[in-house]
């Protein structure tokens, strides 16, 4: 799996290519005393999102506008661990909810039932 981190709007693609899901993660950080895990008030460093192609696009929001990224994975199925603080974050960006999303987080506190692997 290759990856592209992208700091340059020119850079951004057009489109990523997916097979109805792309799967999604944020790095986010705490600004003005507040917390990096605080969703109401955290800043996004960095969006990382990998479709069905064999590349993974690291989107670092220091250095571009989230509605230059977001529309990239607006209205597509979303899948990512602990989406549950994803979500919020990135919808608080301007992304609109997703027409559904999986978190894989949950799924594994599902599969396992409470046992330790």
């Amino acid at each position: 799996m290759d990856y592209e981190y992208i700091v340059d709007r020119a850079r951004i693609p057009q489109t990523i290519d997916n097979d109805g899901i792309l799967h999604v993660d944020t790095e986010t950080y705490g600004q003005h005393g507040s917390s990096a895990l605080d969703t109401f008030s955290n800043c996004i460093r960095l969006v990382s999102v990998g479709g069905s192609g064999d590349r993974i696009f690291v989107f670092d929001l220091m250095y571009l506008k989230p509605e230059w990224v977001l529309p990239l994975i607006a209205n597509t199925h979303l899948s990512g661990h602990n989406l549950a603080f994803d979500l919020p974050i990135l919808v608080r960006y301007g992304l609109p909810y997703p027409p559904s999303c999986t978190c894989t987080m949950i799924q594994s506190q599902v599969l396992m039932n409470g046992l330790m692997p």
